[in-house]
């Protein structure tokens, strides 16, 4: 007479049934968690190996030092031509020449020539005299013509147009490429 209960509630023995199954299949996902945790801290599983990293920041440490070297170079480079087009602006200037009766200036493209005492004569060639932008009306001295004091001139072209002294001593100002003969 000790089941008497169960006869009367079936239901009572089914409850503790069901705790028991959960119980089980929770003790289960735990364990099967313990063992993941376990597995992942396995040098197998390991997402970068210290030798891994060691060796990448290698990498990146050699391409800083080949970055740095060349902002460096870079660096020398600017220096360098800022150098140059310092000595460049001062090609830009104008050279004082003292000049004897007979000399030519033969000059180059692009040359300005300013005659500042003595007396000279332009020397032209078959494309044109020497331009002289001073004058205002905008002619060229040809061939034997007297050069005026303080006034500007230009040649175009580097095809052998200049001045010749015709004064004991001529001074100029010159400002380009020129040859005197």
């Amino acid at each position: 007479m000790r089941f008497r209960f169960i006869k009367k509630k079936p239901y009572m023995l089914l409850i503790p049934a069901v705790v028991l199954i959960l119980a089980v299949a929770l003790i289960q996902v735990a364990v099967a968690g313990l063992n993941n945790v376990a597995a992942a801290s396995n040098d197998e599983t390991i997402l970068a190996s210290k030798d891994y990293v060691d060796q990448e920041t290698g990498k990146i440490d050699l391409k800083v030092k080949e970055l740095t070297d060349k902002v460096a170079e870079l660096s020398k480079t600017v220096e360098e031509l800022k150098k140059q087009l310092e000595e460049g602006a001062g090609g830009a200037k104008f050279e004082v020449l003292e000049l004897e009766e007979g000399q030519q200036l033969i000059t180059g493209a692009s040359t300005e020539i300013i005659l500042r005492g003595g007396k000279a004569t332009a020397i032209a060639s078959q494309n044109g005299g020497l331009s002289d932008v001073t004058a205002g009306d905008g002619r060229d001295i040809l061939t034997g013509e007297n050069v005026p004091l303080n006034h500007l001139l230009i040649v175009s072209r580097d095809d052998g147009r200049g001045l010749k002294v015709t004064s004991k001593k001529a001074y100029l100002l010159v400002k380009g490429t020129y040859e005197i003969k």
